[in-house]
């Protein structure tokens, strides 16, 4: 698609012929600055534990990250960090599934991944808490295993420093 509105018809398109249910929005900053969502369709979110089979010669990017489920609605308007915290129920633990059916960017062209659900292969919740409030969620300590070894032990690292950021 030739810009971002084009790339969210697809998206909604697809959802439609598929008759798939949204069960929650990924959603982002891109490199230009401009906001992004991509939906998570319900039948792809799993609790966890959690299990994935991959294809041979398949593979996923996995993304670990705070996900958070909305008491209410947001406006449709720019809002405040404050505004985005008064509307959150509890903060998630997530990890994100990513493949692009056509290719991850740079390869692909950052439209194209948009509009194939900003790659989203399916998402897992963890534990969750409705005293995140209390965090300081640019400096939370996020550690991951894969068969029992590390790759990846690091404090923060959310691309906006703040996971409230893409929200608002």
């Amino acid at each position: 698609p030739p810009e971002a509105a084009g790339a969210m018809e697809v998206q909604r398109d697809v959802a439609l012929r598929l008759g798939a249910r949204v069960g929650g929005w990924k959603v982002g900053i891109g490199a230009d600055g401009a906001p992004f969502a991509g939906p998570l369709y319900e039948d792809a979110i799993a609790r966890s534990p959690a299990t994935r089979q991959l294809a041979p010669g398949d593979h996923v990017l996995i993304e670990v990250e705070i996900a958070f489920r909305l008491a209410r609605d947001l406006p449709s308007r720019p809002t405040t960090r404050e505004e985005v915290l008064a509307a959150i129920d509890e903060a998630i633990a997530g990890i994100e599934l990513i493949r692009g059916r056509l290719g991850e960017p740079p390869a692909v062209p950052f439209l194209a991944w948009i509009a194939d659900n900003a790659g989203n292969a399916g998402y897992v919740t963890g534990g969750s808490t409705r005293d995140f409030r209390n965090l300081d969620l640019t400096r939370l300590r996020c550690r991951l295993a894969v068969d029992g070894k590390p790759v990846h032990d690091k404090v923060g690292g959310h691309p906006q420093g703040d996971p409230i950021e893409p929200i608002r």
